[in-house]
């Protein structure tokens, strides 16, 4: 019965819910291990090191609610192509003003 009803969901969806999966089994598996990286390494603070952590949960809430909105408005493909160009943006400004990832 669940082999049937994950054949009927839409592959776009199934990619989705796939890719979620191994993003936050990422995240979630680095998460407990970086505070002390962090405080070991680099010597942060674990104030520090705690807003840092905070960042990402905090943003995704934030954004959440904009991204539902915008999609509503714009739809998920219009939508998808303006955050990958943004991201890519972002991404190739931080590469150039930033020579080197060592901190």
């Amino acid at each position: 019965m669940l082999k049937t009803k994950l054949y009927n969901l839409h592959s776009i969806l199934f990619v989705i819910l796939l890719g979620m999966f191994f993003c936050r089994a990422i995240y979630f598996a680095s998460v407990p291990y970086l505070p002390m990286l962090l405080a070991s390494e680099k010597g942060i603070s674990f104030d520090i090191i705690s807003i840092i952590l905070a960042i990402n949960p905090l943003a995704t809430v934030c954004t959440s609610f904009f991204g539902g909105a915008l999609i509503d408005k714009f739809g998920i493909k219009r939508t998808s192509f303006f955050l990958v160009v943004i991201l890519f943006l972002i991404l190739f400004w931080c590469l150039k003003n930033f020579n080197t990832f060592d901190f």
